[in-house]
């Protein structure tokens, strides 16, 4: 990554993905003094000049001494018309990148806030990106230009994977299946190690084969680059203990409990962003 890819940045909200997002900049070599955070709640301020010496940290875009290229909206949905709309009173972020990590609020809206001129990108990143591996979807307009893309494909990568989709509408579709996945596969992991427990292990026990059998199951996914169907048969021997148990998810369904469970997911989405659509 060369120096002239680096942009000074401004992230509005320092909360929990929003410091993710630094620390992966940071730790792919972006630097910290074109970070500009601005976070309202001044008792974050210590932690954040702690944890990131050369940025800035400011309470209010009135505060800000350089113009960025890039704006990242890390704000709560309920609180993005408030924020957008006194960015677009400032003439010097007219020519800004505005990449948004709110759930549900489509293109429309920030258009709405900031002028159907404003170059917009939304994300919809996992919790992993505190570990530097997220899965992260992104959608933007035909409109905005392959440089803007690019940057924001290079922001977000310093968290972890991207994927670009052409049209919004399948947001909610990667809100489903990676943007709240990491739940399920803590819920299976929950449910995996309480089985073990009343199969006798205890919960420490348990708790360790579950977790190592996760992380090494994706691991062997990821090296091998088989689909997941060849390498579960690839552990499924005839008449074996695995059969057996594979057997049983199939019988009570666990492809549609599955589907279900997604669709249920992406239809949630789907409404959150009619919802603030309509406003």
């Amino acid at each position: 990554m060369s120096n002239s890819n680096h942009q000074p940045i401004l992230l509005i909200g320092a909360g929990n993905m929003g410091a993710s997002i630094a620390k992966g900049l940071v730790a792919t070599a972006w630097p910290a003094e074109l970070i500009t955070f601005c976070e309202q709640q001044t008792s974050r301020h210590d932690s954040l000049k702690q944890s990131f010496p050369d940025s800035t940290v400011i309470s209010t875009t009135e505060d800000i001494t350089h113009t960025p290229k890039v704006i990242l909206l890390a704000v709560k949905p309920n609180d993005m018309a408030d924020v957008c709309q006194s960015l677009a009173i400032n003439q010097s972020f007219s020519n800004a990148l505005y990449i948004t990590i709110a759930a549900g609020l489509p293109v429309s809206c920030y258009q709405s806030w900031l002028g159907d001129h404003a170059s917009i990108v939304r994300c919809m990143p996992n919790t992993p990106a505190a570990i530097g591996l997220a899965m992260t979807g992104l959608y933007t307009p035909e409109s905005t230009s392959v440089n803007d893309k690019n940057l924001a494909d290079q922001i977000l990568s310093a968290i972890g994977k991207t994927l670009w989709v052409n049209k919004e509408s399948i947001l909610d579709a990667v809100t489903a299946v990676s943007g709240s996945g990491p739940a399920y596969l803590f819920y299976l992991m929950e449910c995996m190690q309480k089985s073990g427990q009343t199969l006798g292990l205890s919960a420490d026990e348990s708790y360790t084969l579950t977790l190592q059998t996760m992380l090494g199951a994706a691991q062997l996914a990821d090296q091998q680059g088989l689909d997941f169907e060849t390498l579960r048969a690839n552990v499924t021997s005839k008449g074996g203990t695995t059969e057996q148990a594979i057997n049983c998810f199939m019988q009570n369904n666990l492809q549609t409990i599955v589907e279900d469970a997604l669709t249920a997911a992406a239809s949630r989405a789907h409404e959150i962003s009619q919802s603030f659509g309509k406003e």
